[in-house]
């Protein structure tokens, strides 16, 4: 569902033979972290990692501080890419990490 993204204001939309679904923020404004947690919350590998309420050995998981970081790294470069960066510079994003600029790897087709 489309309704944490407009409940917060970053679509809008409209019923009927005229509406639709627009952006109401400038591109450039809008973070993929902020709409990936909108629309999948702050868990995106496991679920416990986000809600250790969930598990009884979320306190003593040898394993969920590392999913912990791993998500953590992965939302800070979701939050340095805005849907501006994937208009312009698709299939490589410059805001990649330097290693996959160096190999000329493709991020995504």
């Amino acid at each position: 569902t489309i309704e944490p993204l407009v409940t917060t204001g970053i679509i809008g939309s409209s019923r009927g033979a005229g509406g639709g679904i627009w952006l109401s923020q400038p591109p450039e404004s809008i973070k993929l972290g902020t709409v990936l947690r909108l629309l999948e919350g702050n868990s995106l590998l496991v679920r416990c990692a986000g809600a250790p309420e969930i598990c009884y050995r979320a306190n003593t998981c040898a394993s969920r501080r590392i999913w912990l970081t791993v998500e953590h790294a992965i939302f800070q470069i979701l939050d340095s890419i805005t849907l501006e960066d994937l208009i312009k510079s698709p299939p490589e994003l410059e805001n990649a990490g330097p290693d996959i600029r160096e190999k000329g790897e493709v991020l995504c087709t």
